[in-house]
């Protein structure tokens, strides 16, 4: 996660296994941009032994607590096309 060490005031707030089509972790974290609060939601799935795909999710602390259901059912969606 090169990312994150670059967010004023980052902070890993969950880490949790997350299961779905794929399986694998979510992270959430909280960070400022501008002075104003955000979070972002990371979910890592792994779809074999070589591949794990990451889905970045990210905005505004208010706007995305409503969208964390959301974005947890695009996550549990998503597959591989074979």
């Amino acid at each position: 996660q090169t990312w994150d060490r670059h967010l004023a005031g980052y902070v890993l707030t969950k880490e949790e296994s997350f299961t779905g089509r794929l399986s694998g972790s979510k992270f959430a974290y909280e960070y400022t941009r501008g002075g104003k609060p955000m979070t972002a939601l990371i979910y890592y799935l792994e779809a074999d032994n070589r591949t794990i795909f990451s889905l970045l999710f990210r905005g505004p602390r208010a706007g995305m607590e409503n969208l964390r259901n959301q974005a947890d059912s695009i996550a549990r969606s998503f597959r591989l096309k074979r």
